[in-house]
């Protein structure tokens, strides 16, 4: 047995093997081993291949034989079936089929998913049948959309993954339904119920292994019949494939922009059915939507020349010469102007508070930005009023000391502190700037810009910092043994960085020496390539977002225009009606002339003169 395996020279069977080592002897006994391992490895391939061409001449012979039954059994049916007609009924007759003389509806497999609304009881095609139909007709007919083509049943073998891949693979009537829409194997003919706009690209796919696109098609219906062949998208040759992600991105963006605006647009508030419902809904309409009615729209403007009255007269009180005194000479608020802005603070509380009482959802309103930036707004100039006493305004007393008494410093500092956090109280009224917003497209468009590009915001901040660091620190090291330099720490040096940086330029301090000069031209270079490269991702966020503000914007106004042109056309019909009703009253019988609408009179009337001829 030994040597039927390769034995023929067992080394343990010599003197000299148990005078070796214990290594040595794991070698010879290796080689012996892995020689007859290999020996055993060929001879269970042989035996496979053999196996493999015993079993392919057995499913020869079988199809054979299974062709000469056929053929046996279509000579019987022949003798016995009357003529022009044929037993479905009976599965010995299925290859009948292939007889193009005998075609009906019934020849055709549909598919579960297909439309068709027939639903016949005709017996299924077997496996047999099936093969020895693929075995008489090597080429098929493929009818896509009623488009047909005939192709080799090899060509489609070529990509065995994909559908019309694992059709020309599919041997049972399942299979094949589970990838066509219908089939004939009397006309043999598979059906897909597709557009045939893209089927020669995917043809042509299997015949030159090369997968283009056309321009004339939607990007996204040629995806989706890739999905539906079962072709992955990466097969694209170099030449479209850019082409096609590259439109493919634009409009899946351009698509979910216009849906997340149809579904702002759904969007309906819902003031319940109460009592103070409608005045609710006009209250809101009144402060949020200007373009609903004449009076919104006053209301608005008037909003935003308060806004920027406001603002004016604050810019205005910082003059020396506009500001007033107090009986202790310090400067205080221009009293005209401060009666300007009570004013503007009082329309601005009522209408806030006006705008709370018209919102649907109380607290969902004072969550709302805009909400938060009103009240910040507004809350500046009441907590002064609670929180500092008023200022006497007059002629210089003289006899007042000019300075605290050092008995009450503690009350001095708390007031000092006071006065302090009011001031920054003070300085949060420019905030009212932001109330215009509300009314300007191009304010929200710069905040939506802001909040969708905060990555590329992030790395140019992120670069500009290392800049700052990384040029600040060199500037620092270079220039720091120079006298009167003004680099003498490494926050002064990124001072001096972000100014070169972002091409500002205070010119308080500047480098000197050479290499600092270097430094400074490298670090102006850096600055112009870190602001170019992120800013027109930020620029196109904020074009883009601005047309459709635009886009939306005229929208409302064309859909207040079909308002308005629908309530013309109804008091139009109504005082038609009105007169048609006030004629048959007062005339009753039949007409002297044709009645006719507004419209139509008007129109003869113009082009006749009067209303005597009409025709």
């Amino acid at each position: 047995m030994a040597r039927g395996l390769g034995l023929e020279e067992e080394p343990w069977r010599k003197k000299e093997f148990f005078e070796m080592s214990r290594r040595q002897q794991n070698v010879q006994i290796y080689e012996v081993l892995a020689n007859t391992l290999v020996t055993m490895t060929a001879g269970i391939e042989t035996s496979k291949r053999q196996l493999a061409e015993i079993l392919k001449r057995v499913e020869r012979l079988e199809d054979e034989q299974n062709w000469v039954k056929a053929q046996s059994n279509e000579t019987t049916i022949a003798y016995k079936s009357a003529p022009g007609t044929l037993d479905f009924a009976n599965p010995s007759s299925k290859l009948e089929e292939f007889n193009p003389k005998h075609k009906s509806a019934e020849d055709w497999q549909y598919s579960p998913r297909s439309s068709s609304p027939l639903n016949f009881a005709d017996a299924e095609p077997d496996m047999a049948t099936i093969a020895q139909h693929k075995i008489r007709n090597p080429k098929v007919i493929i009818n896509v959309g009623g488009l047909k083509h005939e192709v080799m049943w090899k060509l489609l073998e070529k990509k065995p993954l994909t559908r019309l891949g694992k059709l020309a693979r599919a041997r049972s009537h399942e299979d094949i339904l589970n990838l066509v829409d219908a089939y004939s194997l009397v006309n043999n003919e598979i059906y897909f119920d597709r557009d045939p706009a893209t089927f020669n690209c995917i043809l042509n796919f299997y015949r030159t292994n090369r997968l283009h696109m056309i321009d004339e098609v939607c990007i996204l219906g040629y995806a989706e019949d890739l999905q539906f062949w079962m072709i992955k998208e990466l097969n694209l040759e170099i030449c479209c494939i850019d082409k096609f992600n590259t439109r493919k991105e634009h409009i899946l963006a351009e698509v979910a922009k216009e849906t997340q605006t149809q579904g702002e647009e759904e969007v309906e508030e819902d003031f319940g059915d109460g009592y103070f419902a409608p005045y609710q809904k006009c209250l809101w309409d009144l402060f949020e939507k200007p373009q609903s009615s004449l009076p919104a729209k006053i209301l608005s403007l008037l909003s935003i020349t308060l806004v920027l009255i406001s603002l004016v007269a604050m810019c205005l009180n910082t003059f020396t010469w506009l500001q007033a005194q107090d009986v202790n000479g310090d400067p205080v608020d221009n009293p005209q102007l401060a009666f300007i802005e009570a004013i503007c603070i009082s329309y601005f509380t009522v209408e806030f508070l006006l705008r709370l009482a018209g919102a649907p959802k109380k607290l969902d309103f004072l969550k709302g930005t805009m909400n938060i930036v009103d009240c910040a707004a507004i809350a500046p100039y009441y907590l002064t009023l609670f929180f500092m006493p008023p200022a006497d305004i007059g002629p210089i007393d003289t006899s007042l000391p000019t300075g605290q008494p050092d008995t009450e410093p503690e009350e001095e500092s708390g007031f000092g502190n006071i006065g302090r956090v009011m001031q920054v109280f003070r300085i949060a009224r420019i905030m009212r700037i932001f109330k215009l917003a509300r009314r300007s497209v191009g304010l929200q468009s710069i905040a939506h810009t802001v909040k969708t590009s905060w990555k590329d915001l992030g790395l140019l901040f992120m670069l500009v910092g290392m800049g700052m660091l990384v040029f600040g620190s060199l500037a620092y090291y270079i220039e720091n043994g120079e006298e009167e330099t003004g680099f003498t720490s490494i926050p002064n040096g990124m001072w001096w960085a972000v100014q070169t940086l972002t091409s500002l330029g205070y010119g308080d301090f500047w480098p000197t020496t050479i290499l600092g000069k270097i430094i400074g031209s490298m670090c102006a270079v850096c600055g112009v390539l870190v602001m170019a490269l992120p800013i027109p991702i930020v620029v196109d966020n904020f074009a883009d977002y601005y047309s459709e503000q635009k886009k939306l914007e005229a929208k409302e106004l064309k859909k207040e225009a079909q308002a308005k042109q629908a309530m013309l056309d109804g008091t139009a019909e109504e005082a038609a009606n009105t007169a048609l009703i006030k004629t048959l009253a007062t005339k009753p019988g039949a007409f002297s002339t044709p009645p006719m609408s507004p419209h139509d009179g008007l129109s003869r009337e113009k082009i006749n003169g009067n209303f005597n001829h009409k025709f």
